[in-house]
């Protein structure tokens, strides 16, 4: 798997590992391929949850430098996730043609090479998106898109995606793979930090404001967006990995790209759902901030789509966009961190988290890293300003719930510092990102607090 550093490639190894097959066949290893290595939620606490599942290996580095590596025993699969990001594509292009389109042709020539060579024919299963659909004065969009809609992509992404798409539809007729691809709607929610996608705001507006950080909105609420869950995604990449050849209902007919289930809402039902899961005071933490590029890339994506070819391999989109809330906010407790009715954090967060005293002794913004954290902290900080003003900033209002009396003891608690936000930063974790939850550096408020030893 490329990209399996990735928050899609780590959900889709811990899927792979609680199923421990693939195709009908026993997983023997699954190996992980990406710049950096996979960490949180992703390989290592799998393998440490399954240690009798598949091994799970990781290799770092260019995948173009490492092909040698991943194919040194006989490789059977391969899911092709790794590339750069559209925004990132479209600020620079030679960028995007190396890590989107030179990386899937060698990871194609290689696999080709083993067959030739005798061995196993590769299935290789490729991540597109809908960004190779685009509006063109000469050829407007469909109001309904599907497989056969003409793709004329606006952005250097999209371009790119396609031309990896027509590689392996050409190597799937020579019968050097068995090419799948499958064109991805915009994923929510993402967890953890936001990456340099055009569409990363579709999650952080949710993300952040139910942790109790601020969001940017760079584009009009009237927006329209295909959107997919996490689980919906990799239900999606998965079934079509498997599906047989043929024209019966359960099998993938031709070598037509799959696009994947989606549910089609605007920027302001997303808006509406995270009012209805966190509250007024969530929703209110997301501020508009126009960007006309980012607007001008998502708004050529198309929202409206067919999705016959999927329902025949028995895919379905997500029922609502509520619905792609409630559950993300179930399945990550430790990422939300919800000021409501006049409370810090949720019940569930705070008593995960181990909190004794009233919910207003704790700091909002601090609840769920501490509890992501996984770490217990020592008591024996005394605040020397009296009221956390970075939790106020990111809870106006709610600052003079946090003041304390001078000398009063408190449980020590880390920040996360998004990018803008004027958090201070101060202590022993400099090097921590900002905008990462989990991340940051001592609260200003309480700079004597370190952690206890492991």
């Amino acid at each position: 798997m490329t990209g399996a550093a990735g928050f899609l490639g780590r959900t889709l190894i811990a899927e792979l590992i609680r199923r421990e097959t693939l195709c009908g066949k026993q997983i023997h290893e699954i190996i992980g391929a990406d710049l950096v290595a996979a960490s949180g939620a992703g390989m290592t606490d799998q393998m440490s949850r399954a240690p009798d599942g598949p091994r799970v290996r990781t290799v770092v580095g260019p995948v173009t430098e490492r092909l040698e590596e991943l194919f040194a025993d006989p490789v059977d699969v391969v899911v092709h996730l790794a590339a750069a990001v559209s925004a990132a594509c479209e600020a620079d292009v030679d960028l995007g043609m190396r890590a989107n389109v030179d990386t899937t042709r060698a990871v194609l020539d290689r696999a080709r090479a083993q067959a030739a060579a005798g061995g196993p024919l590769v299935t290789l299963t490729f991540s597109s998106s809908v960004a190779v659909y685009g509006a063109d004065p000469a050829h407007p969009l469909p109001a309904v898109i599907n497989e056969t809609t003409l793709p004329l992509p606006q952005s250097s992404y999209g371009a790119q995606k396609l031309i990896c798409e027509q590689l392996i539809t050409d190597y799937t007729r020579k019968g050097f793979v068995d090419g799948r691809v499958v064109r991805l709607m915009t994923v929510a929610i993402r967890v953890g930090a936001p990456n340099a996608a055009a569409s990363g705001f579709v999650s952080g507006i949710v993300r952040e404001p139910l942790a109790g950080l601020p969001a940017t909105l760079p584009v009009d609420p009237g927006v329209r967006l295909a959107i997919a869950s996490p689980q919906r995604t990799v239900e999606g990449i998965l079934r079509v990995t498997e599906a047989t050849r043929g024209a019966a209902p359960g099998q993938l007919t031709g070598r037509l790209p799959v696009n994947l289930p989606a549910l089609t809402c605007t920027i302001a039902d997303l808006l509406d759902a995270l009012g209805e899961v966190g509250g007024e005071s969530a929703r209110a933490l997301v501020r508009s901030e126009p960007d006309p590029a980012i607007e001008a890339i998502v708004a050529s994506w198309p929202a409206r789509f067919d999705n016959t070819r999927a329902a025949r391999l028995g895919l379905l989109p997500d029922p609502s966009v509520a619905a792609i809330v409630r559950r993300y906010a179930a399945e990550h407790p430790e990422a939300v961190g919800r000021v409501r009715h006049g409370r810090s954090v949720t019940d569930r967060t705070r008593a995960a988290a181990g909190s004794h005293g009233p919910p207003n002794t704790r700091c909002a913004s601090a609840g769920a890293a501490r509890f992501r954290a996984g770490r217990r902290f020592r008591r024996r900080a005394t605040p020397r300003h009296g009221v956390c003003r970075a939790a106020a900033a990111d809870s106006p209002g709610r600052g003079r719930a946090r003041r304390r009396r001078p000398g009063a003891r408190t449980t020590a608690h880390r920040h996360t510092t998004p990018a803008g936000s004027g958090h201070r930063r101060s202590g022993t974790d400099p090097a921590a990102p900002a905008g990462r939850l989990g991340g940051g550096g001592w609260c200003a408020a309480y700079p004597s607090v370190w952690p206890a030893r492991r």
